[in-house]
Formats: structure tokens, C-alpha cells, sequence
């Protein structure tokens, strides 16, 4: 599992490295704008970059491991407030996961949705919190399923690229 997350990030990376170095001159303009409102999230134990995509729409990939559980996933962030130290609003997510115990494995996927906060300790790094109800379906190798509605709550830092 730690191999997939491994090569999901180093995928990204390429991605995202190849896109800045193809554009012209004055998309590079335009995309250091972006990269100005971009970030870093780490959390326990989860790792995203957060971009914004139209003010007040913004995505985050993210990638999380943890005992045997690997994710991956996209969300999508609308602001609803923001002043100098704080903002929030709401997000949608979807994502996938896979899972290895001792006697089972399997994979899902996780759909959900949550309020969110960010508070600015400093200019360029934020505390986040979030919480909301996701809908998580689980399948194991011999064909038995589980799946219901769970309550999550993510907190982690930000740190913008500023």
C-alpha cells in the first residue's frame, strides 16, 4: 500500500511539473497567481496540495496512509467567508481506498461532504478543521461488503506558498 501512495505522489509531481514547464510566458504569469493561492495540507494522516481554481472555488488532492489503509482522493472547497485570519465554507469529497489486516484486505470507495475552518496562525499557515457526514463502502477480497454513513473530522495545517 505504501508503494501506491508512493507512485501516486511522484505521478502528481510529474504532472504537475510538466504543466508549469509547457506553458507560455504569459500563462506563467497567470499561474503564479495560482501558485500564490495554492498550499501544502498535512494532517495525521493525510497529505494534500490545495489549489485555488476560480476565487471561490478551489480542489485538493489528497493521499493518506495508515496501518494497513491507503486513500486517495479529490475535494472541492467553496468559500463562503474569509477575512484576515479566518475562512470557511464548504466541501465535497470522493475517494478511493484500499485496506490489508491479518485474516483480510479489500478495497471502497468514500464519498462525502463537511463545513470547514481555517484559521491563520501566520500569513502563510493555517490550522484547518473539518467535520461531516461521509458515505464509506467497503469490499473485501472473498466478496463481502459493508457500508454506511460515518461521521469525520479532519484538522490539520496549511501552508500557502506565499
Amino acid at each position: 500500500m505504501a508503494k501506491s501512495t508512493t507512485l501516486i505522489l511522484c505521478v502528481l509531481i510529474i504532472i504537475f511539473s510538466t504543466t508549469v514547464n509547457s506553458v507560455s510566458f504569459e500563462k506563467k504569469l497567470r499561474l503564479s497567481n495560482i501558485i500564490h493561492k495554492s498550499c501544502l495540507t498535512l494532517g495525521w494522516p493525510y497529505v494534500g496540495i490545495k489549489t485555488v481554481i476560480v476565487d471561490p472555488l478551489s480542489l485538493e488532492l489528497r493521499v493518506a496512509y495508515c496501518t494497513g489503509t491507503t486513500y486517495g482522493g479529490l475535494r472541492g472547497y467553496y468559500e463562503l467567508a474569509y477575512n484576515n485570519r479566518l475562512r470557511g465554507g464548504v466541501l465535497a469529497e470522493i475517494g478511493a481506498t484500499g485496506f490489508t489486516r491479518e485474516k483480510f484486505s479489500g478495497n471502497g470507495g468514500v464519498v462525502g461532504m463537511a463545513v470547514y475552518g481555517e484559521y491563520f496562525v501566520l500569513n502563510n499557515i493555517g490550522v484547518t478543521l473539518d467535520f461531516g457526514p461521509a458515505y464509506i463502502d467497503l469490499t473485501d477480497k472473498d466478496g463481502y461488503r459493508s457500508s454506511g454513513l460515518e461521521w469525520v473530522i479532519n484538522t490539520g495545517l496549511s501552508w500557502y506558498f506565499r
